[in-house]
């Protein structure tokens, strides 16, 4: 299903995009490269079965709860801005049982705490009919990482305007909606009225959250040997007034509906696979059984 027309397009311009997002100097690769989500101790004043106790019990429990707190604002927040160009898949929280096992299986070797490498607790998907969809999906998340940077240059002035006191090191605009546009006459005057998307300052907006930043992209359009393509870009999502919020790095993935198809027979292939090779087991554990109590009889 879906309309191929284009896809040497995609190919071209998703690897074009991750090769910038590899280069791009705010990129984010772990989940406590956002303060909110930062470790309480540091690991060279822990034991070793105290590390791994917080690592995979304590602060793995913490992305997870935080991760329930994200999952609703995000999940709407992506139907907001991209229903547009295909169907939303809303993936479910990953599971306790997936994180502990991707952490000491996957990231072992990495920094500690290892499950803040985990950057898929929150999920989404969007698939696509045409690749030239793929394409405008695309664009408009760079564009909303652009001008999200691009107004955080000016926040202190929009702070200043609002007789608030500046704060110099913070970024304040987010990508979102909001209830409250107490600021939004100061802004014509501070920022212009030229964006077509709404901005919104933190500290004034309701709980629904925004985009923070495009934290990175992986890109496997293009691949040979993979019977799955997308592009999935890892975003940097905030929740909550800047007096109390949490932030955290979701995942977007973007794919055609040809691939998600195929990805689904794939999978209806495996479940049978796996389904079979369970009751083969389960088989030949009975005749084991069998021949054991018939031995023993004897």
């Amino acid at each position: 299903g879906g309309d191929l027309q284009g896809l040497d397009t995609l190919i071209q311009k998703a690897r074009n995009m991750a090769e910038r997002w590899d280069k791009a100097p705010e990129k984010l690769d772990r989940q406590d490269d956002l303060s909110t989500n930062m470790p309480e101790f540091k690991q060279k004043h822990l034991s070793h079965e105290m590390a791994y106790d917080y690592d995979l019990k304590v602060h793995l429990n913490k992305l997870l709860f935080t991760a329930k707190i994200m999952n609703l604002p995000f999940h709407e927040w992506i139907e907001s801005h991209f229903s547009q160009f295909g169907s939303i898949m809303r993936g479910p929280i990953k599971s306790y049982k997936r994180c502990l096992a991707k952490a000491e299986n996957d990231y072992s070797d990495k920094k500690w705490p290892t499950c803040c490498q985990i950057l898929d607790f929150v999920r989404a998907q969007l698939v696509c009919e045409t690749p030239n969809d793929v394409i405008q999906a695309m664009e408009l998340l760079e564009e909303m990482h652009r001008q999200v940077r691009e107004q955080n240059r000016v926040s202190v002035k929009v702070k200043e305007a609002a007789g608030k006191t500046a704060r110099i090191t913070g970024n304040y605009l987010l990508i979102g909606s909001t209830r409250d546009r107490t600021y939004t006459s100061m802004r014509s005057a501070v920022i212009g009225e030229s964006t077509n998307i709404d901005l919104m300052l933190a500290d004034e907006a309701d709980s629904r959250g925004g985009l923070w930043q495009v934290a990175r992209m992986k890109n496997s359009f293009g691949m040979e040997g993979r019977d799955f393509q997308d592009v999935k870009f890892s975003l940097a999502f905030r929740v909550g007034k800047e007096s109390n919020y949490k932030n955290m790095i979701c995942e977007f993935g973007i794919t055609l509906k040809a691939y998600k198809e195929h990805q689904d027979r794939i999978h209806e292939l495996y479940e049978i696979e796996r389904d079979k090779r369970f009751f083969d087991d389960v088989h030949a554990k009975l005749i084991e059984e069998g021949n054991s109590g018939g031995a023993s009889s004897k």
